[in-house]
């Protein structure tokens, strides 16, 4: 049986993320950044498991606000991440807030053809 920890090393939210969540693709999403009169987040290279946790907390942040996610760096885009880009899409319309995607890259690009989603699905 575990006994109870009573000293102040309880770790923080961002302590317990398990090591995947901070491997390839954590630095990345570090450099994504908003900035401006409206939110502008820079997708980071590897749009993959790794880095939705920060990316997610960081498309929350600016809810009801226009937003624009910058995919120029995207080399990887994987099933989750564009899960998260798909939900925050929706609930952008759903509030009635600005949401793009700007300088889709290749790799973007080429992650939405091979997921079975239109290029032009951020375009509404």
């Amino acid at each position: 049986m575990p006994q109870a920890n009573d000293s102040d090393d309880t770790p923080t939210s961002d302590d317990s993320l398990p090591a995947a969540g901070k491997a390839k693709g954590a630095s990345d999403a570090a450099a994504a950044g908003t900035t401006g009169d409206h939110g502008c987040i820079r997708l980071p290279e590897l749009v993959d498991f790794t880095v939705c946790e920060d990316l997610a907390a960081r498309i929350g942040a600016a809810r009801h606000s226009a937003l624009e996610v910058d995919a120029e760096k995207v080399t990887f885009l994987g099933t989750l991440g564009l899960q998260l880009l798909l939900s925050a899409h929706a609930q952008w319309q759903r509030d009635k807030a600005e949401f793009t995607v700007s300088n889709p890259s290749s790799g973007f690009l080429d992650g939405l053809k091979e997921l079975g989603v239109s290029d032009s699905v951020f375009d509404s």
